[in-house]
């Protein structure tokens, strides 16, 4: 009876999730290792040059990873940076990646080759207004692999 008792209270006992606010591409390095189902990454807001962000992570259904925004439109990405995610069930909701000078802003793409799905990019924008580079050139500014993946709401 003690043993049923314990289950149903670790059973109906919420995990609570954490939200994660970060200032720069560091924080968020030493972050994205501890993430786990349910949180959010939280970027405050300003300009995030030459930004390279990583998330390779797992969420559930139920408890997706979320990385957004600390006010939406007061986050701007410019020059070379980049977020590269992996995984399934995370969400990316209003990053603006502005004038981006890399090959790829945004790859949902997994460093390790696991596959990814069930993932979402949402609220984001990739804006480009520079001249055109040398003939020859070209950039892929959202690279999506895996399944069930989707880009909504976006520029």
């Amino acid at each position: 009876m003690f043993k049923s008792l314990c289950l149903l209270f670790a059973v109906l006992t919420p995990v609570s999730a954490e939200e994660i606010v970060v200032a720069d591409a560091a924080a968020f390095a030493a972050a994205a290792k501890s993430i786990k189902a349910g949180d959010a990454l939280v970027l405050k807001g300003g300009t995030w040059a030459d930004a390279k962000l990583s998330l390779q992570a797992e969420g559930t259904a139920e408890r997706p990873i979320t990385l957004r925004t600390q006010t939406a439109g007061k986050v701007v990405f410019t020059g070379d940076s980049a977020l590269s995610i992996g995984g399934k069930h995370l969400i990316v909701d209003g990053l603006w990646f502005q004038n981006p000078t890399g090959e790829e802003a945004i790859a949902l793409r997994s460093e390790y080759g696991k596959s990814e799905s069930d993932c979402r990019v949402t609220n984001c924008a990739v804006t480009h207004d520079l001249p055109a580079k040398k003939s020859g050139m070209f950039a892929r500014f959202v690279s999506i692999y895996g399944s069930r993946n989707r880009v909504d709401h976006s520029l």
